[in-house]
């Protein structure tokens, strides 16, 4: 069954709600961001975190 497998991970992980996501830049300390997110906090934490700046057209 894939449910086991799937509850250990996010038992590795720290995950208690959906949607999760794990930050992990090259150089710092992975962030876990928990519960829906409004995409200005996803754009500034890409900016902020991995150095990403957003494309400019």
């Amino acid at each position: 069954m894939v449910a086991p497998i799937i509850e250990e991970l996010a038992a590795v992980f720290g995950i208690r709600s959906i949607p999760s996501i794990l930050f992990i830049p090259s150089d710092n300390q992975p962030q876990m961001a928990m519960g829906a997110l409004p995409k200005l906090t996803f754009k500034e934490v890409i900016r902020d975190k991995f150095g990403v700046a957003e494309p400019t057209n």
